[in-house]
């Protein structure tokens, strides 16, 4: 289900893409695209709101929410018995994504996918509106490097990562863009 509205090559892309230009064009549509999501996520996946969603990558668990340390690239290391190393009475969430994949034969999956950095100024903004006009990671690709010119043109700053509106928001208050 959920590669029917979040794959760029589904049948219903074009129409979701129309869907989220036009919520993003104004504060309330961006607004309303969040006040839809948020509670849906929350209640189902423990969502915080990063606006760079990455739990596909994972069996629909995410350590954005349930790793202490927020480790989006893998276990710390540090858990024991497959308990969380800074809290011991909560089980480690990436021996939780393991088992979850091992169970459908995709344990291997662990080693060969990257989850890009999170994208911080995506922060407290719809995942779904991101995703569709291509601004998380999934659009940008996880070669941070190959991303980067000479000039200093980089899509993860966060001046290229906002909606053009906001980028006049924070240039407007002296907010640093980098």
């Amino acid at each position: 289900m959920h590669d029917l509205f979040f794959r760029f090559e589904s049948p219903l892309e074009p129409e979701l893409r129309a869907i989220c230009t036009r919520l993003d064009t104004t504060p309330g549509g961006r607004r309303l695209a969040f006040l839809i999501e948020d509670p849906i996520k929350k209640w189902l996946l423990s969502c915080k709101g990063c606006g760079d969603c990455g739990i596909q990558h994972l069996a629909f668990l995410f350590p954005e929410s349930q790793c202490s340390k927020h480790i989006r690239n893998g276990a710390c290391g540090g858990s024991s018995n497959g308990r969380c190393q800074v809290y011991p009475d909560r089980p480690c969430v990436w021996v939780r994504v393991y088992k979850r994949l091992a169970a459908v034969g995709r344990a291997g999956d662990l080693a060969s996918t990257f989850v890009a950095p999170r994208n911080w100024a995506l922060n407290q903004t719809s995942s779904w509106l991101n995703f569709h006009l291509r601004r998380d990671h999934q659009s940008t690709g996880c070669d941070i490097a190959e991303r980067c010119d000479a000039d200093g043109g980089c899509p993860f700053r966060r001046e290229n990562a906002l909606p053009p509106s906001r980028r006049m928001q924070s240039h407007s208050h002296g907010g640093s863009t980098d």
